[in-house]
């Protein structure tokens, strides 16, 4: 975020501080995918997707199913009317929302 408060998205950025930044998001994708054992990693927005594919091709990671799901950007009027709908629908038509938590409906 800005010192404003307003979100900084990656073309925003000084390049050099963005290359930093996904090297770092790059290595912790790849950890974590290890560590758990992850066969498929969600990301939020192509962009993210992107960089998903070519982190996990990079690290050897390449049969990991990569996906992605809308961003929920305010730029973006589909995200701005019904996000949560159309992202219920996506993870559904992807068969993940098994691994969603759902809540109680009983108190």
């Amino acid at each position: 975020m800005s010192k404003t408060g307003k979100n900084v998205t990656p073309p925003d950025m000084v390049v050099a501080e963005r290359k930093r930044l996904e090297s770092i998001c790059d290595v912790s994708l790849c950890r974590s995918v290890r560590l758990i054992e992850a066969t498929t990693v969600v990301a939020i927005g192509k962009y993210v997707e992107l960089r998903a594919r070519n982190a996990l091709k990079a690290a050897g990671l390449d049969t990991v199913k990569v996906t992605s799901i809308m961003h929920p950007s305010p730029m973006n009027a589909k995200a701005n009317k019904g996000w949560a709908v159309e992202v219920r629908k996506q993870l559904s038509d992807l068969n993940l929302m098994e691994y969603i938590a759902k809540t109680s409906t009983t108190a």
